[in-house]
């Protein structure tokens, strides 16, 4: 892992363009090319400013993988906090029923969390590996060592998944499946996953 000052940040936000492009939540945001690009940049910028601001961000020396958390002692992401990190463009890029839509799934994946995991938690909200450098064991790698970092608070780490290809990488690293769950607002499951400290 690197330190990060925020003048890196753009290149991991393209780095989780790139990696999350297919990813059935996020790609369900805009079928346009160009829209989507757009929204996946607001988005993941505001998350990765937001993360930064936190400590709570990592990347490989090589820049092909990113992880980006909530610490223990934040245990959501604020509207003030989003804001100040520029998501407050996203409505402007997704029009108003896409918005909602959005908003509602946030919300399913809110409620699970709260419910699947009520004690203080870390929460993983991104881990991604540049295309070319998937399957090297180099998101594995990065993963490990933040884990390795945070597991010294003695703290539970809960994430989720929109890919169920995902799930078999976690579990390897110690994350057991805590169920599917279909959003009631778009259909799109979301696995819930779970690591003791």
């Amino acid at each position: 892992m690197n330190s990060i000052d925020s003048g890196s940040l753009d290149p991991l936000v393209e780095l989780l363009i790139e990696a999350f492009w297919d990813d059935p939540w996020f790609s369900s945001l805009a079928a346009d090319g160009t829209r989507r690009r757009k929204i996946l940049q607001t988005l993941f910028g505001a998350l990765v400013r937001y993360a930064h601001r936190h400590h709570a961000i990592a990347a490989t020396t090589s820049g092909d993988a990113v992880a980006c958390w909530l610490p223990r002692d934040v245990p959501t992401f604020t509207t003030w906090g989003l804001l100040r990190a520029g998501i407050w463009r996203l409505p402007l890029l997704l029009g108003r029923d896409r918005m909602h839509r959005f908003m509602a799934h946030v919300e399913h994946v809110e409620a699970l969390r709260k419910r699947l995991q009520p004690t203080p938690h870390m929460y993983l909200a991104l881990l991604a590996v540049a295309p070319r450098s998937q399957g090297t064991g180099v998101g594995g790698q990065l993963l490990e060592s933040v884990l390795k970092q945070l597991d010294e608070s003695a703290t539970p780490f809960y994430l989720e998944t929109h890919n169920p290809r995902n799930v078999p990488f976690y579990e390897r690293h110690g994350f057991a499946l805590l169920g599917q769950w279909p959003s009631p607002v778009d259909g799109i499951s979301t696995w819930a996953m779970r690591r003791p400290p």
